[in-house]
């Protein structure tokens, strides 16, 4: 579903909207690491003019499932993002070239083609911004036993206490530490 906002709209004062993401787009975007937990993300608008200059302010919504970075557990995480983006007449961001070089915008800032502002693509990309590199199911996940695989948020295991002896940090486990007064 397409998110935009009619500039013609703007003449009668704010505009608020809310509309539904699909997420037909994960599936490419985010590589399998999350998964949608509906078929569509939230988002509210609001839209305001000042002069030339349109001010839209987005949140967008939305549940992700995904597999625990350090157990691989399945987990939940409801993603919650806001950003603000101004839009200006198009042409308006060439008036600060200088010569032959060219005028570094603010990322912030984009161009409007005068009829309507798009909005899907800004919102996807807040999105991406706002999931975490290494999801945790929980901030105390313990993670898999390297050695046997055993998951040690569930149980334990005597690997941790067996120390490789051709493992460069085998010669500390042989240290013995003095209590400190």
């Amino acid at each position: 579903m397409a998110i935009s906002i009619r500039i013609k709209e703007l003449d009668k004062g704010p505009h608020r909207q809310r509309a539904a993401l699909d997420t037909d787009w994960c599936a490419a975007d985010l590589g399998g690491a999350y998964t949608p937990a509906a078929e569509q993300l939230v988002v509210n608008v609001r839209a305001t003019r000042a002069g030339t200059v349109i001010e839209v302010v987005a949140e967008v919504r939305g549940g992700f499932r995904f597999a625990c970075s350090r157990c691989a557990a399945p987990a939940d995480l409801e993603v919650e993002t806001e950003f603000t983006h101004h839009f200006v007449t198009a042409g308006s961001l060439d008036q600060g070239d200088v010569g032959d070089r060219p005028f570094e915008a603010d990322p912030d800032i984009s161009e409007h083609d005068g009829d309507q502002i798009q909005l899907r693509d800004l919102c996807i990309e807040h999105t991406i911004l706002a999931l975490p590199s290494y999801p945790l199911c929980d901030e105390t996940c313990k993670g898999l036993c390297g050695a046997c695989g055993v998951n040690l948020n569930e149980e334990t295991c005597n690997c941790a206490q067996q120390v490789d002896p051709y493992s460069p940090w085998a010669v500390l486990a042989k240290l013995e530490t003095e209590p400190s007064s």
